[in-house]
C-alpha cells in the first residue's frame, strides 16, 4: 500500500468526514427551525409588553389625577382630573393610547392647541366634559372624534359653535347636558341632527323659544331633570311629534298645562313623572294618549283620586307608583283595562277585597315593596303567579311583621 492511499484510509472505526457533514447539515436545520419557531412566539409577547409600556409611559406623562381602567394590556377608558394642557401634555399622552374608548376630563383647562388634529384617537366612543374651561370656546376637536355616540358636559360654558361641533359628530346617539351656560343661539344649532335619539337635560339649561327640538327627528327618550325654575317658554310646546316615544320629568316644575300638551302627542308610549306639580285632575290628559302603554308616578303628591284618569288610558299595560297618597284602594277600576298585565307599588294597604281585586286583575308580574299584607296574602299570590311568564315579587313593610 502506497503512501497515498495511507493518508486516506479511515483510522480504525472512527466516522468517516462524509457522515460528519451530514450531520453538522443536520444540526444546522434543527436550530434554525428552533430559532424561527422561538421569534415566532417571542416577537408577538416583546411587542405586547413594548406597546404596555408606551401607554404606560404616556399616561405618567399627562398631568393632574389620572384615572385609567384597564382590560388586559390595552387602556380603554381614562380620566384626567385637575389637569392644564398649556403644553399640550394631555395632548401627547392620549396621542399614545391606541385602544382608548372613553375619555373623561374635569375640572380641568383646556388650550387653543388642546387635543388637535391628530391627537385624539378616532375610535372614542364615550366623552365626558366636567367643569372644563375652554380657551377656544369652538373646540375644535369635538370635529376629530367620528365615532362618538355619547357626550356628557356638565358645568361648562357651551357657546354656539361649540354646540355646532356636537351637532356634526354623525354618530352622536345619547347627549346629557347638566348645569352648563347655554345661549338660545346655542340651542338651535343642535336642531336637525340625524341620530340623536336620547337628550338629558339637567337644571336650568333651557332658554330661548326651543324651536330646534322640533328639528331632532330621530329624538326618542328626551329627559328633564333638576330645574328650578320654569322657563318662560314651556318646551313641550315644541315636541318632536314623529318620534318621541318616552319621556321623563324629574324634579322639574312642569303643571296640569304641560301634561295637556304631552297628552297631544299620540306616538308617547311612556310617560314617567317625578317630584312634579301636577294634580289629581291633570292625569286626565293621559286619557288623549292612544300609545300610552307605561306610567310612572313617584312622589308628585297624588291621591286615589289619580286612578280615576289612570283608568281613561285604554293601552295602559302597567304602572310604576310611588305616591305617599296612593294606597291602592282604587286599584278595581283598572278591570276595564284589557291590556293592563303588570303593577309595580310602594306603601300600598292590601287588605283582603283589594287583594281579591288584584288577583281579578290576571297580572304577569306584580312588585310590591313595604306594603301591609298578611304572610298568608303573600303565599297566596305566590302560589298563584308560577306560570312561565309570571312574576311575584312582594315585600311587607317592616313594621307590620310579625
Amino acid at each position: 500500500m502506497n503512501e497515498a492511499s495511507r493518508k486516506n484510509e479511515p483510522l480504525g472505526n472512527g466516522p468517516t468526514a462524509e457522515p460528519s457533514a451530514k450531520r453538522w447539515r443536520f444540526s444546522l436545520k434543527h436550530c434554525f427551525l428552533a430559532m424561527t419557531l422561538f421569534g415566532l412566539i417571542l416577537f408577538p409577547i416583546v411587542r405586547a409588553v413594548h406597546a404596555y409600556w408606551r401607554q404606560r409611559q404616556a399616561i405618567a406623562s399627562i398631568p393632574g389625577t389620572v384615572t385609567v381602567r384597564w382590560e388586559g394590556r390595552q387602556c380603554k377608558s381614562i380620566h384626567i382630573a385637575n389637569g392644564s394642557d398649556e403644553r399640550n401634555e394631555i395632548q401627547r399622552g392620549i396621542g399614545q393610547l391606541p385602544h382608548l374608548q372613553t375619555l373623561e376630563i374635569s375640572n380641568s383647562k383646556l388650550g387653543k392647541d388642546s387635543l388637535a388634529r391628530g391627537a385624539l384617537r378616532p375610535q372614542i366612543k364615550s366623552l365626558t366634559l366636567r367643569n372644563v374651561e375652554f380657551v377656544e370656546p369652538e373646540c375644535k376637536f369635538l370635529a376629530y372624534l367620528p365615532e362618538v355616540n355619547s357626550v356628557d358636559v356638565e358645568d361648562c360654558d357651551i357657546s354656539p359653535s361649540m354646540m355646532a361641533r356636537l351637532a356634526e359628530c354623525p354618530q352622536l346617539l345619547f347627549l346629557r347636558i347638566r348645569n352648563c351656560k347655554v345661549s338660545p343661539e346655542a340651542w338651535e344649532e343642535l336642531s336637525g341632527h340625524s341620530k340623536l335619539a336620547m337628550l338629558t337635560l339637567e337644571g336650568d339649561v333651557l332658554t330661548g323659544e326651543h324651536h330646534w327640538l322640533r328639528g331632532l327627528t330621530k329624538l326618542y327618550t328626551l329627559n328633564l331633570k333638576d330645574a328650578q325654575m320654569r322657563p318662560q317658554n314651556s318646551p313641550f310646546e315644541r315636541l318632536p311629534t314623529r318620534s318621541l316615544e318616552r319621556i321623563s320629568i324629574e324634579n322639574y316644575p312642569a303643571t296640569d298645562e304641560d301634561l295637556a300638551v304631552i297628552g297631544k302627542h299620540a306616538k308617547i308610549e311612556c310617560v314617567a313623572l317625578t317630584q312634579t306639580r301636577i294634580s289629581d285632575a291633570g292625569i286626565d290628559a293621559l286619557a288623549n294618549m292612544p300609545g300610552l302603554v307605561h306610567l310612572e308616578l313617584k312622589e308628585n303628591g297624588l291621591s286615589e283620586a289619580a286612578f280615576n284618569g289612570i283608568a281613561k288610558c285604554r293601552r295602559l299595560a302597567g304602572f310604576d307608583i310611588d305616591e305617599s297618597g296612593i294606597t291602592g284602594a282604587s286599584i278595581g277600576k283598572l278591570k276595564q283595562l284589557t291590556n293592563f298585565s303588570y303593577v309595580s307599588a310602594r306603601g300600598w294597604t292590601i287588605d283582603e277585597p283589594r287583594a281579591e281585586e288584584l288577583e281579578q286583575l290576571k297580572l304577569r308580574l306584580l312588585r310590591l315593596y313595604d306594603c301591609d299584607i298578611s304572610q298568608d296574602r303573600v303565599d297566596r299570590f305566590e302560589a298563584a303567579m308560577k306560570g312561565k311568564y309570571q312574576e311575584c315579587n312582594i315585600h311587607r313593610n317592616r313594621s307590620k311583621r310579625k
